[in-house]
């Protein structure tokens, strides 16, 4: 299970490694329903190999959706996998170009939490242990009491009406350690899963959207403050945007191996300086809903990519393909990055392309993959061109997308000239 990778738990066990052995392969399983299906095994998984005593030179990383996918793999650095300065010693696994320009992105931020001044902390309130204070609906001597379900987008949904949990805790002596001074915070849940739009949800608290001079938070929730009290209000709209931007979303994917959103994770990251998040706090005044708004902001403000240097921009057009293989009724086994990719290299479309400036080039197999390396930073192995045959070409001729040698329809398999050609995309798709 992939859980060792960050955390404290895993903490002695990663110190161990690092002092002992060095890493020399490392394949990441994609999905976590495939790999290991058959025994019901549904955590995210790798594949290890140590060897102790050796150099820590070059480690080969490699990653499929699952066991009999094809691979894409990629050589770094075992000080990129493991760094020396990071204190906690997680184990980042950027397999591919996009992902170690998000990292670079992100270890080029300014700021630690420290440095903001800013402490993010667990929810007080574990319901079970406080049930005697916990009432359903607020009454006189209770107060606010925010679980995940209160957060709804970037805002807060407080009471709920018909709420399973509780809506409120009672306001008492015994109970006074469990609360917190109504102010700006930003809230992030603690559980998610991989499969979710963004591994990272936060959601700004603010004063006036609860009523009251303290409030409950629930364990299941982290909360950012400052010495125990709310953030100033740009500061805190700033920093909800920057969380719920994609490259943190991308970056906390690379560490982050099981469905926990540790307060040690997001104090492990790095952090726009305060000038630039209470900025974005300016200009914005409330938090956007929509993720291009956020995008928009954090590359405009934050991230400032000269051109040609977007990895969330190879990303985008990888899902709008996923999207259109969809939308032509291609089964779910081909609705992935390698079929995507293929498509992409069919139609010779790079990122920053538009997709009316699609075409329809004769390619092999090794070229499709070699126009994935060059436009889209996937690398996959040589060996890996029969998935590519079988679990993508083969579909793809099978429902028209695709064309085999159309310059010369009998030549053999092993021909070396073999060749696939697009079939023109519907005119709608590409508009």
């Amino acid at each position: 299970p992939r859980s060792f990778c960050n955390g404290s738990y895993f903490f002695p066990f990663r110190e161990y490694l690092h002092r002992e052995l060095s890493f020399k392969k490392m394949h990441i399983f994609e999905a976590r329903d495939k790999a290991f299906g058959d025994d019901e095994v549904l955590q995210e998984n790798v594949i290890y190999l140590l060897a102790k005593g050796a150099p820590q030179d070059k480690v080969l990383l490699m990653s499929s959706q699952h066991a009999e996918d094809l691979a894409t793999s990629r050589t770094v650095a075992h000080k990129v996998l493991m760094r020396p300065n990071d204190p906690d010693l997680f184990i980042r696994l950027a397999i591919d170009d996009n992902e170690h320009r998000v990292a670079n992105l992100m270890d080029g931020m300014s700021s630690k939490l420290e440095d903001l001044g800013i402490t993010v902390s667990t929810g007080r309130v574990v319901d079970f242990r406080a049930a005697r204070f916990l009432k359903k609906d607020a009454e006189t001597g209770t107060v606010a009491l925010l679980y995940p379900a209160h957060l709804r987008n970037t805002l807060i949904r407080w009471p709920i009406d018909n709420f399973k949990k509780h809506n409120a805790i009672i306001d008492s002596p015994e109970s006074r350690g469990l609360l917190i001074p109504t102010g700006n915070y930003v809230l992030a849940k603690r559980f998610s899963a991989k499969e979710e739009r963004r591994r990272v949800v936060a959601t700004l608290l603010r004063a006036t959207d609860i009523p009251g001079k303290l409030v409950g938070i629930e364990n299941h929730l982290n909360y950012f403050h400052q010495n125990g009290a709310g953030l100033d209000s740009d500061l805190a709209i700033g920093l909800t945007v920057f969380l719920n931007s994609t490259v943190v979303d991308q970056f906390f994917r690379q560490f982050n191996g099981h469905t926990q959103v540790n307060a040690t994770d997001l104090r492990n990251m790095r952090y726009p300086d305060a000038e630039t998040l209470r900025a974005i706090g300016r200009k914005l005044k409330d938090v956007p809903v929509d993720q291009a708004t956020v995008d928009n902001v954090m590359h405009r403000e934050v991230l400032k990519m000269p051109d040609g240097h977007d990895p969330f921009q190879n990303q985008n057009r990888i899902k709008e393909a996923i999207a259109i293989l969809a939308d032509l009724g291609l089964p779910r086994e081909q609705r992935n990055d390698r079929s995507a990719l293929t498509l992409l290299a069919l139609i010779d479309l790079t990122p920053s392309q538009s997709w009316s400036a699609a075409s329809a080039p004769r390619r092999g197999i090794t070229e499709m993959m070699t126009f994935c390396k060059e436009h889209y930073g996937k690398k996959y192995a040589p060996n890996t061109r029969e998935t590519v045959r079988r679990f993508t070409m083969h579909q793809f001729v099978q429902a028209g997308l695709a064309i085999e040698n159309p310059d010369e329809p009998t030549r053999p398999t092993n021909s070396p000239k073999y060749c696939q050609r697009s079939s023109r995309l519907p005119a709608s798709t590409l508009n």
